[in-house]
């Protein structure tokens, strides 16, 4: 489904994204090997129109965007694409979901794993609004950053677009 219009609302964009067929990671693969630590590193920041899947060029237009790091090893030609993600699609990870529990009573179910996602490559066609060259680095820091990132998955699950307090800086009611 693809929109054209100017006016798009929060319940559109969550029932379009839904309608997608999203595995996490699909095409991801396992931490890379330690880098020798004399290969340079190009470190990049990289953005891609939010849900351009679904809504094309739209959010673009709005200036909102999907961020990634793009990695690309000068010396060995190798390049990764870094990312964060939902784990079942970003709609289910913002908004719970009421479950009647049968019983008169309900409770939320939130589907809001998320993750770090290594990809080999960078695609230029999808990353295709900002291409930034951050910092150039050697392969003792990417292997140190890889390693981080297997760490941040088992001990960082949750993606988390918000907190519910019960007031400002009280009880996380929802996290």
């Amino acid at each position: 489904m693809r929109h054209d219009v100017e006016t798009i609302t929060i319940l559109d964009v969550f029932y379009s994204v839904k309608k997608f067929q999203f595995t996490f990671c699909s095409s991801g693969i396992n931490i890379p090997p330690p880098v020798p630590e004399g290969n340079l590193i190009e470190v990049w920041f990289l953005e891609a129109p939010l849900f351009e899947a679904a809504f094309g060029r739209f959010f673009e237009n709005k200036d909102v965007y999907h961020n990634a790091i793009g990695i690309r090893d000068r010396t060995s030609g190798l390049s990764y694409t870094i990312q964060y993600d939902a784990e079942h699609e970003v709609g289910n990870a913002t908004i719970p979901f009421v479950i009647d529990s049968g019983n008169g009573t309900k409770s939320l179910q939130w589907l809001n794993a998320g993750g770090i996602c290594v990809y080999n490559g960078i695609n230029d066609t999808f990353w295709l609004h900002n291409h930034t060259l951050m910092a150039v680095t050697n392969g003792s820091a990417l292997s140190h950053m890889f390693d981080w990132v297997g760490k941040d998955n088992t001990t960082h699950s949750t993606y988390e677009t918000f907190y519910v307090w019960d007031k400002w800086r009280g009880n996380v009611l929802i996290e």
